[in-house]
């Protein structure tokens, strides 16, 4: 059976929402996706999906459950949402726009990549929330192993639907996923008293980072020049 398809080219990919305390009645959430074809291409976009209307409680274990049920687990490597706050510090997208070709001709040792991913995971403040919720309607990127896995998830959804054999949402989810609820609100009121010691490093980090950014846009700029 072939995958249904919306007029802009999104496949519908209904969830089965079980039944909870406050709403004792099952329901079918539809999740539309596609091939992800960004306006400025990366390396990735092959083996990755654009999702929308995705559920405002989804989590990166919710969706690597519900691909686990389409194609097995090992398939889904990652997932990004909309509005999530990027682990690469872009302090400046259009200086980090300028650098980008510079970035790549560079050739930089793994010693000093590996000083740069650490000073940026450092420069991201503390977290105050265990888990996120998303706004209604949102969307996210899919990262799967491979071009492949993509082909055999639109062609499960298919079969999925005639088969009438949903995922469930929520079935499958690691039992160390954070908790919704009155547990979810008690760690955010914990995480905002933010140690002052390790905020004070981070905002450091951060300049340090903003600093470096700035003199390689500089650089780019002044080769461009000339």
């Amino acid at each position: 059976m072939e995958t249904e398809e919306t007029e802009d080219g999104f496949t519908v990919f209904p969830i089965q929402m079980p039944a909870v305390p406050s709403c004792p009645i099952t329901a079918i959430h539809e999740i539309r996706l596609r091939r992800n074809t960004p306006k400025i291409p990366t390396a990735v976009d092959g083996r990755s999906l654009f999702l929308k209307n995705i559920p405002v409680d989804a989590s990166e274990a919710h969706f690597r459950a519900v691909f686990s049920h389409l194609v097995g687990p090992g398939r889904f490597e990652s997932i990004a949402f909309e509005g999530e706050r990027r682990r690469r510090l872009e302090l400046d997208p259009a200086s980090a726009a300028k650098i980008s070709a510079l970035v790549k001709k560079r050739k930089r040792d793994e010693q000093e990549l590996e000083e740069h991913a650490r000073e940026e995971e450092l420069a991201l403040l503390p977290e105050t929330w265990t888990r996120r919720i998303h706004k209604s309607g949102g969307s996210a990127i899919v990262l799967m192993a491979d071009e492949k896995s993509v082909d055999q998830v639109l062609k499960a959804i298919g079969k999925t639907k005639k088969k009438n054999k949903m995922p469930v949402w929520g079935e499958g989810v690691a039992s160390d996923t954070p908790e919704l609820g009155a547990p979810w609100v008690a760690a955010h009121l914990q995480l905002s008293r933010a140690d002052k010691a390790a905020t004070q490093k981070s905002v450091h980090a951060f300049f340090n980072v903003f600093n470096r950014k700035e003199k390689e846009a500089a650089e780019t700029a002044k080769k461009t020049a000339e």
